[in-house]
């Protein structure tokens, strides 16, 4: 298993269908369409907005008041969108999906152009008619790629949305129209496409390749390395869950270009969300996504516990987005963990001496090229991590 969620294979094996020849699969080139369009253009486009919509509108849909403006980019649209229902009647697949990113990439143009972030301060009505045309634009966007990305990357978007996802969301008009109804409520803000970055494709380029009997006898264990992506956090917000004692709902910056990510932490009897907010963490990054209480959670902060004694993990002085190593151990972020795996994975990781952490006994777990050792915060020598 490759950890790479299946709307990219999904794409990536569209996007390249033969045409006249035999595939070719390249790993350099997975990373581009994952990189350059699916999180450049679609990722981008939900985040910008999602996220504009929960700081500027309070989660709402504002009134949308087109301007001459914004009708020349509805005709831009409605080319694409003619494009891709005449190449999905003729069952031109490919051509459809490359019409389907178009429209994706039309709607990051619109923003940029528009600059909601600047006319916020100056004309909110026209800054809120801005997003509402954007999120109407990312609606459009789940629709036409629901085909080839499937039905749980759209609900995604249509959740997102604040659609029922029963109700129609996924028709496709043969124009585009502004269907979501102001003042409506939008979802929480979720991570759709992830950055494939140049070590991770080189570390799988190295351990898939020969055959596959070989793969089966190298089998990553604890054994050939660190099986923990560990990075340095902020948690940047904090929310109670509603109807649970004990989670909170958070987003912490591990310095990805996506922006936050969402964590459902089970902190509430050892931290307030004051306490908690702003404070520095240590994220594990390679587990399964899991839904806890109603919210996908993507990621794991981690504390050190004994003696119910129990502390978030601190890298005093890194860098945040800084990765932990073991010492000279390599680093295996795949596959991902699921709640078994990470068990096994962090069984043998302790508090050390000094409050210090290690693995296996004898290797340091440290960030920013070695410089910063993660720390139990109090947690004294034997304790475990969770």
């Amino acid at each position: 298993s490759t950890g790479i969620p299946v709307e990219v294979w999904r794409y990536y094996l569209l996007v390249n269908r033969p045409e006249s020849a035999d595939a070719v699969f390249v790993w350099s080139d997975l990373q581009a369409k994952n990189n350059d369009e699916l999180l450049a253009n679609v990722g981008n486009l939900a985040n910008r907005t999602l996220t504009f919509l929960h700081k500027k509108f309070e989660s709402k849909v504002p009134e949308l008041t087109p301007d001459s403006d914004d009708e020349e980019w509805v005709k831009q649209v409605n080319e694409e969108l003619g494009e891709y229902n005449k190449a999905m009647n003729g069952v031109h697949l490919k051509a459809g999906l490359k019409s389907a990113i178009s429209i994706s990439r039309l709607g990051n143009q619109y923003l940029q152009k528009n600059e909601p972030w600047k006319v916020f301060a100056s004309d909110r009505a026209r800054c809120g008619s801005i997003i509402a045309f954007s999120a109407n634009l990312l609606l459009l966007v789940a629709r036409t790629l629901q085909p080839f990305l499937g039905t749980s990357f759209a609900r995604k978007v249509y959740q997102m949305l604040g659609l029922d996802t029963t109700s129609g969301s996924a028709v496709i008009k043969d124009e585009f129209t502004f269907d979501l109804q102001a003042g409506a409520s939008v979802g929480e803000a979720v991570l759709l496409f992830s950055e494939l970055t140049t070590d991770r494709i080189n570390e799988m380029r190295t351990r898939f390749a020969g055959s596959q009997a070989d793969r089966n006898t190298t089998a990553p264990s604890n054994n050939d390395g660190f099986r923990l992506d560990m990075r340095v956090g902020r948690v940047s917000s904090v929310e109670n869950v509603e109807d649970s004692e004990k989670l909170y709902l958070c987003k912490v910056d591990v310095g990805e270009e996506t922006g936050p990510r969402q964590v459902v932490a089970g902190l509430r009897d050892i931290y307030t969300a004051e306490q908690l907010s702003d404070r520095q963490v240590v994220l594990v990054c390679n587990l399964q996504p899991a839904t806890l209480a109603g919210h996908e959670s993507q990621g794991m902060i981690l504390v050190a516990e004994k003696k119910k004694q129990t502390t978030a993990l601190e890298c005093p002085g890194a860098p945040i987005g800084s990765s932990v190593s073991a010492g000279s151990l390599p680093l295996i972020r795949e596959p991902l963990l699921d709640r078994k795996g990470f068990q096994a994975a962090s069984k043998a990781v302790r508090v050390g001496d000094g409050l210090s952490l290690v693995f296996d006994k004898e290797h340091p777990l440290t960030a920013g090229d070695g410089r910063h050792p993660v720390m139990s915060g109090g947690v004294p020598t034997g304790g475990k991590v969770k």
